[in-house]
């Protein structure tokens, strides 16, 4: 709203919020679309607070840019800026938490590590520490 980020929401993990951009904020590849609605028909989703994230933290999360974030707390309204700084309720996990409970991209993360260190230990002449599937 005015260029202050409200609600995030993530797709492929169905999940919004901060949690929302500790998923975005993992390896990629992902894209991000960003529409333009009335404000009357966003009115249900800026009140759902599992989506709602403070306004400086799509900046510090996503583009590690305090000066932006900053910039954009300067601009939001002063009832935004009671959102606890880490855009989560008490009983909520934060976003280490919520990407440690997901077992399957770590998984694939790991997966993609074990593929590299493989491919630059072939490309180094490593050819006999390099595991084989048989």
């Amino acid at each position: 709203t005015d260029g202050v980020p409200v609600v995030a929401y993530e797709t492929g993990t169905d999940v919004g919020g901060p949690a929302a951009l500790a998923a975005v904020a993992v390896a990629g590849p992902y894209r991000i679309e960003l529409y333009e609605l009335d404000a009357a028909d966003l009115t249900a989703v800026h009140d759902a607070g599992d989506l709602r994230v403070p306004p400086g933290m799509p900046a510090e999360r996503l583009a590690g840019d305090p000066d932006l974030a900053d910039r954009t707390r300067a601009v939001a309204p002063e009832r935004r800026l009671q959102d606890r700084s880490d855009g989560q309720r008490a009983d909520e996990p934060g976003a280490v938490e919520t990407f440690l409970e997901d077992e399957a991209k770590i998984e694939a993360i790991r997966d993609r590590a074990r593929d590299e260190a493989e491919r630059r230990a072939r490309e180094w002449g490593f050819d006999d520490v390099v595991e084989t599937d048989g």
